[in-house]
């Protein structure tokens, strides 16, 4: 009776509720009408029965409570408690003796009787819908409703029946009805010829499949006449939204309010039943049905449960595997035969008696065991069908096997040894094993990404379909004829744009990478000091020549001369890719820059007019690396770029002069032959943050400023680690610094800048995807990697902290194309730049800065979109106020989203520092067993005086590098005065190399590209240090210092 009581209260609040919503949407009648019918009651007699079933009820626990005493005890309460506990007076376990016995309360059976039992004055009731006949199309006059109806019309459901597995037979397309049903009556028969192990059904609907349902197998004597049909539930958590037109469908799996004025969402899954039979064939008087003893096997365990578990029998492991999981109960008789099966078979043979052969009819027919079948192009069309990163875009695969690259898997079978997390790896350096588990971190999140990436371009509409070239109008064709009448210029020719190939379109056609090297200024020249002969500084010219690697294949200019040399040589390398996705290329592009040393190995000064015998060496001054995605996307790189060379050069010196910047630039100018046009970013319809408006505004923002400025491509809307798009200024907020000094220290911006750029940066895609997804500053911290957008993000927002006036840059700049900066305000017109990949810090009016374009300016309270006509940093105006030269987004019509995703806290762990130190010397040890193993024809002699020496000199690099003073680096100077006693009896060449610390074999490359292990003469001797310097959240800056000795004569 209770719960007809809450049953009712729940239907007439529905009503209600349905009531006011129809006043509310503006329907003034409603054919359905709620009829409540009172029913007269003879209460004499009604008050009669209830007393009557009262004493009745009572007479009976009094009854069964004395039986109980007299069987059990009075000592014992445990079984009275848990029968006649809520119908005693007091509680059983407070009664010790005779004195005192369980006694019925009449008041107690009362109230109970009262929940199960209508009063006497409680009135009854029935409650009938009349007129609930659906109402006809032609009276439906709301738009809203009419395009609901539409949108339902368009929705097709079938089904396709898989028997053991594989897809037999499909049924034909039907129109969903109005009241989401669909009616097939058809009769699918299938001849098989193999023991049925499963029958499934695929429910599809609109080009989507929705779920499987498995059918149990009928018995043996079951046909399809005698069979009854039967009713599978089936639900499914597939986000179904609208397909572009406005309506009142709530569509599925995604949160709505059922009336306006509701709190709480609700969210509707898919979910409903399918009715269906299924039975054996008969032909005449005999059942198609297989013999009996194969299906005893699988029959019971289809009839147990209705889940894809008999399609995992396809072989006895998954079988085994499966019977784990399941945890099967030994006592019950429909799992007897299985068990006794499992527990007998073998992995090779199977027991005779049972006569149970899994795809026999298969067997009997196969040409060849399935290892010889997996060819390199089945195993290449395999990894294509199941998407994989290296081949989901891949268009062509060669026809012959002959044709196919042997290296083609090589980035997929590393991907996929690294995917998994070592379970052995404890044993290791705690440092390393924390970088391995955040790679197995990366791992797991780059697949969310992806699978939710997948499931996003899915909803595709008629843009991501057609794309075709705009008609031409007037404007167009009035260009066109205009540079017909140009005067012709040969003094000052426009240069001719190539024609771009689509990516696409490159199959079998041969890619170069042209790079032209221009030349080079303020190379430092070689000095040398022989305190025997004399204390000063020798400076002799440098012979300096630029060598490129890519692919582990070097090419190199000719050697010229002076500290401004110029080339202009063009060289030409040649691209090797096993896949036509260029844009998932992972490989760097390395120039350095040497000096070649020319070394007279003759003696005798009488010989040396008649003979020749010399030794080249080769000096590493400087180097650049460039990513090939940064080419790849803007088909060439051009301008000076500033190489990294580390701060003291061993047998080098800087001309001091009044424009010296400390640094050595590279002109070089490289593209892509042919020119590739990449495929324009797929804009894919994500959940967001924001509402609909501010989607809607911030597109149309950022549309309006490419159609004035169609270079200038600003961030609004970016994509975060949960695949939603948010504003871009929900990711400026004050973070909580990381301890850097003592709590009394001011912690300064270089030190800041220092942090951020000892985070290791991703060379492409992070997350190797369309979308350029952007994390959080804890998550940056977290899996110790991100891009420069990362890096420049959490730079600002500890700059924020100190109480800076920041704005994030969004340009373009070299040599890593479209990236972010820092801009920071001093004073009213004092502006500087902080690139925070490398941790450097430039005026805005410095030329060399990596910074060359601006598109927008960002901060947590609005984004400006540059619309001044120049976007060169050193001609543009920093005044935001100046609504002539920025254009803020948010203003009057439309504030900025309040609220930050950022954490309200960072956690910063500590890193052990007897970890680091164990680091330390093993990174010692295995760079000096590489340099033995790459000089394996010559004898590698250690000078271990001078590898004490150095030791001492990098913790003074490190602090260096970012204690603010002016020239941010040890001088040679300080360096020789150092090193004083080596030099005295040795010719030294050597340099330190800082980066972020990721792993040994980085280290190792950086090394071995120096070319330091080349030297070649009988008498070198070499030293080396490394030094770990160790930053809160097991951030490390990792410093190798390598030097070639070669004794005085």
């Amino acid at each position: 009776m209770k719960t007809q009581r809450d049953l009712l209260t729940t239907l007439l609040s529905t009503w209600r509720d349905l009531k006011q919503l129809r006043e509310s949407q503006g329907y003034a009648l409603t054919t359905p009408k709620l009829v409540i019918t009172q029913h007269s009651n003879d209460t004499y007699n009604q008050v009669n029965g209830f007393d009557f079933e009262t004493n009745k009820t009572i007479q009976e626990l009094r009854e069964e409570l004395e039986m109980m005493q007299n069987e059990e005890g009075v000592t014992d309460f445990s079984n009275i408690s848990f029968r006649l506990g809520c119908y005693l007076k007091q509680s059983p376990t407070n009664l010790h003796s005779k004195e005192k016995a369980a006694e019925i309360d009449p008041q107690k059976v009362h109230e109970k009787l009262l929940e199960c039992l209508r009063p006497p004055d409680e009135p009854q009731l029935t409650i009938d819908m009349s007129s609930i006949q659906p109402t006809p199309v032609n009276l439906i006059k709301d738009s809203m409703e009419q395009e609901r109806q539409a949108s339902v019309r368009k929705c097709i459901v079938w089904l396709t029946i898989c028997f053991n597995n594989l897809e037999v037979c499909r049924t034909r397309s039907q129109v969903l009805s109005q009241r989401f049903t669909v009616s097939f009556n058809e009769r699918l028969s299938l001849n098989i010829a193999q023991c049925p192990e499963s029958i499934s059904v695929n429910i599809h609907f609109s080009e989507r499949s929705l779920t499987t349902i498995y059918l149990p197998i009928p018995e043996s004597g079951v046909t399809l006449e005698v069979a009854q049909p039967e009713c599978y539930e089936f639900s499914c958590d597939q986000v179904v939204q609208s397909d572009g037109t406005k309506h009142n469908g709530v569509g599925a799996g995604i949160a709505f309010k059922s009336l306006p004025d509701d709190k709480s969402s609700l969210c509707l899954f898919i979910s409903g039943s399918l009715t269906c039979r299924t039975g054996w064939g008969v032909v005449g008087n005999s059942t198609l049905a297989p013999p009996l003893k194969q299906l005893n096997i699988v029959a019971p365990l289809s009839r147990r449960v209705a889940q894809p578990v008999v399609s995992s029998m396809s072989t006895l492991e998954k079988m085994k595997k499966w019977a784990d999981q399941a945890c099967l109960d030994p006592n019950d008789p429909n799992n007897v035969e299985i068990l006794e099966l499992l527990r007998n078979v073998k992995a090779t043979s199977i027991e005779e008696n049972r006569g149970i052969i899994f795809n026999e009819i298969e067997q009997d027919y196969n040409m060849c065991v399935d290892e010889e079948l997996i060819t390199k192009r089945l195993k290449l069309l395999i990894l294509r069908d199941q998407e994989e990163l290296e081949f989901k875009n891949l268009r062509f695969v060669p026809l012959k096997e002959r044709e196919i690259s042997k290296d083609i898997f090589k980035d997929y079978e590393n991907r996929t040894q690294c995917g998994d997390f070592p379970s052995d790896i404890s044993a290791g350096n705690g440092v390393d094993v924390h970088r391995l588990r955040m790679i197995h971190q990366l791992n797991k999140l780059r697949a969310a990404v992806s699978e939710k990436i997948s499931l996003a371009a899915q909803n595709r509409t008629l843009l991501h379909m057609v794309n075709e070239d705009q008609v031409p109008d007037m404007g167009t064709l009035g260009l066109t004829f205009m540079k017909w009448l140009q005067p012709n210029r040969p003094l000052r020719p426009n240069r001719k744009e190539l024609k771009k190939i689509p990516a696409q379109g490159l199959f079998g056609q041969e890619i170069k990478i042209i790079v032209n090297i221009i030349g080079a200024f303020e190379i430092p020249i070689r000095q040398d000091v022989d305190t025997i002969i004399d204390d000063k500084f020798q400076l002799i010219p440098v012979h300096p020549f630029v060598e490129v690697s890519f692919q582990n294949k070097s090419y190199r200019t000719t050697s010229a001369e002076g500290s401004n040399p110029t080339w202009n040589q063009d060289l030409v390398i040649s691209l090797k890719t096993t896949n036509i996705d260029l844009s998932m290329l992972n490989e760097v592009i390395y120039i350095h820059l040497f000096d070649e040393v020319v070394v007279d190995l003759l003696e005798d000064d009488r010989l040396k007019g008649t003979m020749i015998h010399q030794r080249f060496e080769r000096h590493w001054l400087g180097s650049l690396s460039i990513p090939f995605s940064t080419l790849y996307h803007n088909f060439r790189i051009e301008g000076t770029f500033q190489l990294y060379s580390p701060p003291c050069l061993l047998g080098y010196e800087r001309l001091v002069s009044a424009h010296s910047r400390n640094a050595t630039f590279l002109t070089l100018f490289i593209m892509l032959q042919p020119v590739i046009n990449p495929p324009p970013p797929v804009k894919h319809q994500l959940e967001s943050y924001e509402n609909s408006e501010v989607v809607k505004y911030l597109d149309y923002c950022q549309q309006n400023q490419l159609r004035s400025f169609p270079k200038r491509t600003i961030k609004t809307l970016v994509v975060n680690s949960n695949c939603k798009s948010v504003c871009v200024t929900r990711l400026l907020k004050p973070l909580n610094l990381p301890n850097l000094l003592s709590e009394s220290e001011k912690i300064p911006e270089a030190m800041i800048a220092r942090y951020v750029s000892m985070i290791p940066t991703s060379r492409t895609n992070l997350f190797e995807t369309s979308l350029d997804v952007w994390l959080t500053g804890d998550q940056v911290i977290g899996l110790l990697i991100g891009n420069n957008y990362d890096h420049a993000v959490l730079l600002c927002c500890y700059l924020m902290k100190l109480k800076k006036k920041v704005w994030l840059i969004i340009g373009s700049g070299i040599p890593h194309g479209p990236s972010a900066y820092v801009l920071v305000r001093e004073n009213s017109r004092s502006y500087y730049i902080w690139d925070s990949v490398s941790g450097l810090k430039y005026d805005i009016h410095d030329s060399f800065s990596p910074l060359q374009s601006v598109y927008c300016i960002i901060n947590d309270q609005n984004i400006w979109a540059n619309i001044q006509r120049q976007e060169d940093i050193t001609r543009m105006r920093w005044d935001v106020s100046k609504s002539s030269d920025w254009n803020p987004i948010f203003g009057r019509n439309m504030s900025a989203p309040l609220g930050s995703i950022q954490p309200a806290v960072i956690d910063y762990p500590v890193t052990p520092d007897r970890e680091v130190l164990s680091l330390q010397e093993k990174v010692e040890t295995l760079l000096r067993d590489a340099i033995m193993k790459w000089r394996s024809t010559n004898k590698t002699i250690w000078n271990r005086y001078c590898t004490a020496m150095l030791r001492k000199l990098l913790p003074s690099l490190e602090q260096a590098s970012w204690t603010g003073s002016s020239n941010k680096q040890m001088s040679a100077a300080d360096l020789i005065q150092e090193l004083q006693h080596i030099l005295a009896s040795h010719k030294m060449c050597g340099f330190p190399i800082n980066m972020p610390y990721t792993n040994v074999n980085d280290l190792m490359e950086a090394v071995k590209a120096t070319g330091v292990h080349t030297n070649n003469c009988e008498d070198v001797e070499f030293s080396l240090a490394v030094y770990i310097h160790v930053y809160p959240a097991h951030v490390l800056s990792a410093w190798v210092y390598v030097t070639s000795l070669i004794r005085r004569r």
